[in-house]
């Protein structure tokens, strides 16, 4: 039973990095300009794909909410407080 869960997890996961790349296919760069850009290099696809795994499971967070948290990550004129 335990292997078979683990089979699961590698099953989900991999349906979520491919989700994940689905939605960054669609990318706008109208309205994602900063991470249209960035995930153009093959480390920062991997590190954006990284960061909507990480807050899907850890936040919660959708997909598309992680994506615009990383424009907003991205975009220099975007004040964090």
């Amino acid at each position: 039973m335990n292997n078979l869960d683990y089979e699961e997890r590698i099953a989900f996961m991999l349906r979520l990095r491919t989700l994940i790349g689905k939605y960054l296919e669609l990318c706008d760069k109208k309205n994602t300009p900063y991470l249209c850009e960035y995930v153009q290099q093959k480390e920062n696809y991997d590190e954006v794909v990284q960061f909507c795994v990480t807050n899907f499971i850890v936040n919660q967070t959708s997909i598309g909410d992680s994506l615009s948290i990383k424009e907003n990550i991205l975009n220099p004129n975007y004040l964090n407080d």
